[in-house]
């Protein structure tokens, strides 16, 4: 699994508040130990992805097999503690899996010739100028 943890200066209710903005159905924060952490988990309905997150005072530590819910959580974080001017220091720890690992060297495996046809098409398709010309096409 992948692993996000995040750091500062900050209680369990501001951790609770911040995984309210990011993420639907929490439940409402519960008073208890400050030094005791508390786990919620969740799973993705349509993906089966698995999220586990712990949290306590000064730390949040997030798990997930999909590095995208990671990035989202971690933006979310970044904008609601600068609401509040609250550093928070973060690092990433990235697991590759087999499935994942098979499909890039699947990849590289083409044939050298079609691969770098379809990486000058795709650079073709989204080159800024070209991007430009076939926006005021449209509107001609």
């Amino acid at each position: 699994m992948n692993v996000l943890t995040l750091s500062g200066t900050f209680k369990q209710n501001v951790a609770h508040d911040w995984l309210i903005a990011s993420l639907p159905d929490i439940p409402p924060f519960q008073e208890g130990n400050p030094d005791e952490p508390k786990i919620l988990v969740f799973r993705n309905c349509f993906t089966c992805s698995l999220l586990k997150i712990q949290y306590q005072n000064d730390m949040i530590n997030v798990q997930s097999d999909n590095i995208s819910t990671l990035a989202i959580f971690k933006e979310v974080v970044s904008r609601e503690s600068t609401k509040r001017r609250i550093y928070v220091s973060d690092s990433v720890e990235v697991k590759v899996s087999e499935r994942s690992e098979r499909a890039f060297w699947k990849t590289r495996a083409m044939n050298p010739a079609k691969w770098l046809q379809t990486v000058s098409s795709t650079t073709k398709l989204t080159h800024p100028i070209r991007l430009a010309c076939s926006f005021r096409s449209s509107f001609n």
